[in-house]
């Protein structure tokens, strides 16, 4: 008996116990095999996917078990294709990646907590990447992605082709494209959607802040950031609970001391170090939580602080009505 005399129950049960290389070999076997796949696939349940595209191209699918980790390199040897060290000869090794990553992918069954894309120097790989995410019937549901690349057009294909109903944080880092349009990122429902974002988008000024309001966390790079932009936010942590957390990098602030002064804190901006912040804590009105305000050379962070007795020893300002920064 060859294996193409077995039934098909028979055969689905050889494909559920094969790795996912094997399963993608198996329908190359014949047509009857393709097709049983097709129409009853051996679904997966990753809880994250990361895929680099370096000079090699490799994907680490996670089930979030012990055990339930695989990890398949590709590469190209003299021609040649290598699959984790296994030569396939005559084979290019994109293609071959791109087969086993479209059908891993479309039998995702549940939803990714984490999909993680990075470019290194294969831009050609993660072109192909954001193809196969794109053809998919319906958008891939994630819940955390991120995407490490050169271009916002890249991150704007791949952030396009997930479900917007299921994200909650976008995590971008991007290492030539100074500074991004927000304009194009707020066409997309994905980025109206999500409750976080991290990384280094970088706009121009911090005019923009008040666009990215939507998010409750946020982590941004700003050319040139201006007194009256935290006005804005200190507006909206005061008035919302939803807003968590607001911090951003910056070269130029103008305002740094006059910030300083209206906080009252009791040095001067030549006193700031990089990267190493200065804190104040300032009682919300009508509430137990405190908004912590810390601020260095180089960058600002507000805070809504909710378990308020965790910080009661670190000096909490209890009435902001004495502080110049909220009266201004």
């Amino acid at each position: 008996m060859s294996l193409l005399d077995l039934h098909d129950d028979d055969l689905l049960e050889i494909a559920g116990k094969l790795d996912l290389r094997g399963i993608s070999n198996l329908r190359k076997v014949n047509q009857r095999l393709r097709n049983l796949i097709e129409t009853r696939p051996p679904t997966h349940d990753f809880s994250s996917v990361t895929i680099t595209a370096d000079d090699d191209l490799k994907v680490v699918y996670d089930s979030g078990t012990p055990a339930g980790q695989e990890t398949i390199s590709y590469s190209n040897l003299n021609q040649n294709c290598l699959v984790n060290q296994k030569r396939l000869v005559g084979q290019d090794y994109r293609e071959i990646f791109c087969r086993d990553f479209e059908l891993n992918i479309r039998y995702q069954k549940g939803v990714l907590d984490r999909l993680c894309v990075v470019e290194g120097n294969n831009c050609l790989g993660l072109k192909r990447i954001c193809e196969i995410l794109q053809s998919r019937d319906t958008n891939l549901p994630v819940k955390f992605l991120r995407i490490f690349c050169d271009f916002q057009r890249q991150v704007f294909q791949i952030l396009s082709a997930v479900e917007p109903l299921t994200l909650k944080s976008i995590h971008i880092l991007l290492f030539r494209d100074s500074t991004q349009q927000l304009d194009e990122y707020e066409r997309l429902e994905q980025w109206r959607s999500a409750e976080e974002l991290d990384g280094n988008v970088n706009v121009d000024s911090s005019t923009h802040f008040r666009r990215l309001l939507h998010f409750r966390k946020v982590t941004v790079c700003v050319e040139r950031l201006f007194l009256k932009d935290l006005i804005v936010l200190r507006d909206a942590f005061l008035r919302n609970p939803r807003h968590q957390k607001f911090k951003s990098y910056f070269p130029q602030f103008p305002e740094l001391q006059e910030f300083m002064d209206l906080l009252g804190m009791e040095k001067d901006s030549g006193d700031l170090e990089e990267d190493s912040l200065s804190k104040m804590y300032f009682r919300i009105p009508n509430s137990s939580d405190v908004l912590a305000i810390g601020i260095c050379l180089n960058l600002f962070k507000f805070r809504r602080l909710v378990v308020a007795e965790k910080y009661a020893g670190k000096d909490v300002i209890e009435d902001i009505g004495e502080v110049g920064f909220f009266q201004r």
